[in-house]
């Protein structure tokens, strides 16, 4: 996180308007606390991100709607293409049918499986 702060400041001090593009939201995952004594990683490090006053935030999925509310001035951008890409590899350079798609929870079965039509499952989690 120092070197997004160093060339950050240092960008912005030579006049420059800058932009972060960043894909993957660290800490996305704890998007939520349940007690008092957890700690919210996701909003720290979305001030973090929020205090560099970016011009725009570009995320690819950002996974729940709390990282997109969190972080100022994002660009959510979809992971169809790469996704698209992905299946077509598969169809036609691997040969390799029939296709299921796993997702990693209910939420991203959700949002994606009707974009493809692969027959799919996902994994049931428990918190605790």
């Amino acid at each position: 996180m120092a070197a997004i702060l160093f060339l950050t400041k240092h960008l912005k001090n030579l006049g420059y308007n800058v932009s972060l593009d960043m894909p993957y939201i660290p800490n996305a995952r704890q998007d939520r606390v349940k007690g008092e004594n957890d700690v919210f990683t996701l909003k720290y490090f979305a001030e973090f991100i929020n205090s560099l006053d970016f011009d725009r935030v570009f995320v690819l999925d950002p996974r729940s709607n709390v990282s997109a509310a969190l972080i100022d001035k994002i660009i959510v951008e979809s992971p169809e293409y790469y996704c698209d890409k992905a299946i077509q590899k598969i169809y036609y350079e691997i040969e390799f049918s029939p296709l299921m798609a796993f997702y990693p929870d209910e939420g991203a079965t959700k949002r994606y499986s009707e974009s493809y039509g692969l027959e799919c499952a996902y994994a049931a989690k428990n918190r605790d």
